[in-house]
């Protein structure tokens, strides 16, 4: 998502910016060239924090059992 919406994009140009102001054009030129973020890394991760968080309420459930 945040590759779809240039949000890393956006940060890298705002940090080439802030690069160019405080150290100089110099050390601006020897930054890496922007790219773009392994986004289904960042899928896969949200989707196993989102199973891992499935999987505790579920245990929680059933070894509380706050309804009997």
């Amino acid at each position: 998502m945040q590759t779809l919406g240039g949000f890393n994009m956006q940060e890298a140009e705002a940090y080439a910016d802030y690069i160019r102001e405080t150290v100089g054009e110099e050390e601006a030129a020897k930054l890496p060239p922007y790219r773009a973020l392994p986004v289904q890394a960042l899928d896969h991760a949200a989707a196993y924090l989102l199973a891992f968080g499935i999987a505790a309420a579920l245990c929680k459930t059933v070894t509380v059992r706050p309804f009997a």
